[in-house]
């Protein structure tokens, strides 16, 4: 499925803030991410990055994921943006560990899929 320029790029983006969590997070463990604020917040700001891309997503791009519940991934990235100071740890560990890499994966396979 051909995708506008605009789409390539927003799922560029999303690869490229999935790729810095992964490098972020390494081998740590839930305990260390928790602990390691600098890290903590790299990750949200990556994640505030995928959201930020998942909002201009047009929603042809969006059906071709039906998987991916977009609403979610906004709200997250809305929650994370104003809510910063209430955040669950556990679920941006979650998140980044589960959610994102099954994201990424889905995004990469889309894009390889030929026309």
């Amino acid at each position: 499925m051909p995708f506008d320029r605009g789409d390539l790029d927003y799922f560029d983006s999303m690869i490229e803030a999935a790729e810095r969590i992964f490098r972020y997070i390494g081998p740590m463990s839930e305990a260390e991410f928790i602990n390691r604020m600098i890290v903590f917040d790299a990750v949200c700001l990556n994640l505030i990055r995928i959201g930020e891309a998942a909002r201009f997503l047009s929603e042809a791009a969006k059906a071709a994921l039906p998987e991916t519940h977009w609403p979610d991934v906004v709200t997250l990235r809305n929650r994370i943006a104003h809510g910063y100071a209430s955040l669950d740890a556990r679920i941006i560990w979650l998140t980044a560990t589960k959610d994102v890499p099954e994201l990424a994966t889905r995004i990469s396979a889309l894009m390889e899929r030929p026309d």
